[in-house]
């Protein structure tokens, strides 16, 4: 199961949906960008984050705080609170950062679950 073959009924139609956290997939969707925090490697792809799990599959998991990626999914929403810009994607909160002349967005450790 791979984000792109997560679909769910909608109306008269089907639309993609964020993989749920827990979910569990044989492989990665191929154009994912992999993630360094502490010791701990994470897989990136359409907002979904992934951990290694067993016999060589992966696991869905919730963002984890710090995490800082190069984009965002359409549907994201911006919010402004005391001034910053926050953007948020399927719950999660990130705030924009320049990281060596590129704007990156990093999960916000005040406003995610």
């Amino acid at each position: 199961m791979t984000r792109e073959h997560i679909i769910k009924k909608s109306g008269d139609g089907y639309k993609v949906v964020t993989a749920p956290v827990g979910a569990i997939t044989e492989k990665l969707p191929s154009d994912y960008s992999t993630i360094q925090i502490a010791d701990n490697m994470y897989y990136y792809y359409g907002g979904d984050y992934y951990k290694d799990y067993k016999d060589g599959k992966y696991i869905v998991v919730t963002p984890p705080k710090g995490a800082s990626v190069s984009y965002l999914p359409d549907g994201y929403e911006t919010k402004e609170i005391d001034g910053v810009t926050y953007y948020v994607y399927n719950g999660v909160w990130y705030q924009a950062k320049t990281q060596s002349d590129n704007v990156v967005y990093v999960v916000d450790d005040k406003q995610s679950g």
